[in-house]
């Protein structure tokens, strides 16, 4: 079962200080929520004086230690499948990515959109942790297809089989998100770019931690 505790201490993030473990992997879980380092340390300071900044060296630990990337490896069937979320109340959407044959996820990012250049951006970057050219496992999207076939890659649809490792990758994923609702609103209404840009910014990170936690946490 995926926990942020459970990660925190894989990792080992925190040495000892005066603020306990428990209160920093709440403060965690809460900024996956609302992405704001003064709204989570003002409720954690209802049981522990919290500073901001305290919060924000603790997000900027959790994503150092997660800045790991796949090993670049020789692939030969890689799954592809993208998934809905909330930001700030919109439709934007996490593409991901599965090596079939080890059951890896090499990466997951949110996007605004899904169209053929977006697509193009997201396999272009999978390319990065493969030796020679993989072939890619679909579903019927036509971006999907139309980018695969822009970049003179291989690819097949498949609705079942082996491709159902990345369904259920993302059916692990949306039970995880459904803590906090499959939204990440951050109430920033003075500053429209940076409301979005962190919103953004916290669901990548919620992706890299669910990454880690699939990779090396979950079998």
């Amino acid at each position: 079962m995926f926990s942020v505790r459970g990660l925190v201490e894989r990792l080992k993030l925190f040495g000892r200080n005066r603020v306990s473990l428990g209160l920093k992997v709440l403060g965690l879980a809460m900024y996956f929520q609302i992405s704001s380092l003064r709204r989570t340390a003002r409720v954690l300071s209802e049981y522990c004086s919290v500073s901001k900044t305290a919060v924000w060296k603790w997000v900027v630990k959790l994503r150092e230690k997660l800045n790991i990337a796949s090993e670049r490896k020789a692939r030969r069937f890689i799954a592809v499948d993208e998934a809905g979320v909330k930001v700030n109340g919109e439709q934007y959407w996490v593409y991901s990515a599965l090596d079939i044959e080890r059951n890896w996820l090499i990466s997951m990012r949110v996007y605004p959109t899904r169209n053929s250049l977006v697509s193009e951006s997201f396999f272009m970057g999978v390319l990065k942790y493969c030796d020679g050219k993989p072939e890619f496992i679909v579903d019927n999207a036509p971006w999907l297809k139309d980018a695969l076939t822009q970049l003179g890659l291989a690819y097949h649809h498949q609705a079942r089989g082996p491709r159902s490792l990345i369904e259920s990758a993302f059916s692990s994923f949306k039970q995880r998100t459904k803590v906090f609702f499959n939204k990440i609103t951050v109430n920033l209404k003075h500053n429209t770019h940076l409301r979005w840009k962190r919103a953004v910014e916290c669901w990548n990170l919620f992706c890299k931690t669910f990454t880690y936690y699939y990779n090396n946490l979950r079998r």
